[in-house]
């Protein structure tokens, strides 16, 4: 039953965070009269994420179900609320019709921050006693999600245009969220003490940890900037929008699920560096795919789209693994919200500040592939510089490991 609930969880968490991610630019725009270049400075107020998800993890420990209750809810409330003020917001001058967005906005933004890292923490206390390699195959199901909630949600605005069902759906998603926590209960979730390792100190992993942290942002990064300007490259690089939008998702999706399934499997035979290594750059390259190759060839398409899905299953797979190996059983379930919190927080931050400078200079034609240009070359700096690192480590590690089987050897024949 507990597995059962986990893929529900995460199947109607990501239904309801990306009901409406992907339109909310073109929404803005239409309703709110809020152009691109100050969507993206709105979308750098997703900066508080980082303090949420730590805020979140650190104040939810051992209260998770109740937690995850409230957030969603409240998540639900701030983006629905800018829907119902959009009529206000169309009599108010250009700073007012800002403001609004910006609280919202950035509401949600710290209510979602603190969702992943908890129920992430909860599967992987389900799993704990079995194989943890089962933790990509339970959290697919939010790729499934998050797929068909796009594909849903954008085949009604194709039809009708009308924004009101990406906020009913999202509406739905999130009352089937909370009515699978609150049906089931908290009795599925072994919540126990975390233990205090006393030999494994955080400062003996330190700097491994801020490398990490590092390179998340930067892959978080070039996630938020796909993410805030596809909308906006799809209204000027795209005729037949309803098509790109669904094979694009389609892909992604079939993509992002194989990963997802896979990705455990993968970290046993290769290592969690190594698939967060692979991740990076899968995101590489799906930024210079849309920066430099995408039109209308859906087989140029298909191709992005597969590294986009393979970027986004193997980068949160290997780095919550990685996470699990490198923290202390103590501040392991803060070290997930600060992963979360830079992966999804402070890279929105920086893509909304460096996204909107970017369009700033440049032709509103061109804006949005101009950005995923130079962000594909930021990306590459970062994933250079984990790779530079993860395969220096790799020999030591192997030693490691291979002394480790030799004590167990010297065990077992003592006994």
């Amino acid at each position: 039953m507990g597995r059962a609930l986990c893929c529900m969880l995460y199947f109607f968490l990501n239904m309801a965070t990306y009901s409406t991610s992907m339109f909310t630019i073109n929404y803005l725009q239409r309703e709110w009269n809020i152009g691109p270049h100050q969507f993206s400075y709105i979308s750098a107020v997703g900066g508080v994420t980082f303090f949420g998800a730590v805020f979140w993890c650190y104040a939810g420990y051992r209260r998770e179900r109740k937690t995850l209750l409230l957030l969603s809810v409240l998540h639900c409330l701030f983006l629905c609320s800018l829907f119902a003020l959009s009529s206000f917001a169309a009599t108010k001058t250009g700073v007012i019709r800002s403001v609004f967005p910006i609280l919202l906005y950035g509401g949600a933004g710290f209510c979602v921050s603190g969702l992943y890292p908890l129920l992430d923490e909860m599967v992987m206390q389900l799993l704990e006693k079995e194989n943890k390699a089962d933790f990509g195959r339970l959290r697919v199901w939010g790729s499934v999600g998050s797929g068909a909630v796009t594909v849903l949600v954008g085949q009604i605005l194709s039809r009708t245009g009308e924004y009101g069902w990406m906020f009913a759906v999202l509406c739905v998603s999130t009352v089937a969220f909370v009515g699978c926590i609150s049906f089931v209960g908290a009795s599925c979730f072994s919540v126990r003490e975390r233990k205090k390792e006393g030999a494994k100190k955080l400062g003996s992993v330190g700097g491994e940890i801020l490398l990490f942290l590092f390179c998340a942002l930067v892959a978080g990064y070039g996630r938020s900037v796909l993410s805030n300007f596809f909308g906006l490259f799809l209204e000027n690089h795209v005729l037949d929008k309803g098509r790109f939008v669904l094979v694009s998702v389609v892909v992604r999706t079939s993509a992002e699920i194989v990963g997802m399934h896979y990705g455990g499997a993968a970290v046993s035979l290769i290592g969690s560096r190594q698939v967060f290594c692979i991740g990076l750059f899968a995101n590489v390259l799906r930024l210079a795919g849309y920066g430099f190759c995408v039109t209308e060839n859906y087989a140029v398409l298909s191709a992005v789209e597969v590294c986009r899905g393979v970027a986004s299953s193997f980068t949160i797979v290997g780095g919550i693994k990685l996470v699990c190996e490198l923290a202390p059983r103590e501040h392991e379930s803060v070290l997930l919200g600060v992963f979360s919190g830079v992966y999804g927080g402070l890279a929105s931050f920086a893509a909304g500040v460096v996204g909107g400078a970017l369009i700033s200079r440049t032709e509103l034609q061109r804006g949005a592939k101009t950005v995923f240009q130079i962000s594909s070359g930021i990306n590459a700096a970062g994933f250079l510089l984990h790779s530079v690192v993860c395969f220096s480590r790799a020999p030591a590690e192997k030693r490691r490991g291979s002394e480790r089987e030799a004590l167990k050897t010297i065990e077992i024949e003592a006994k």
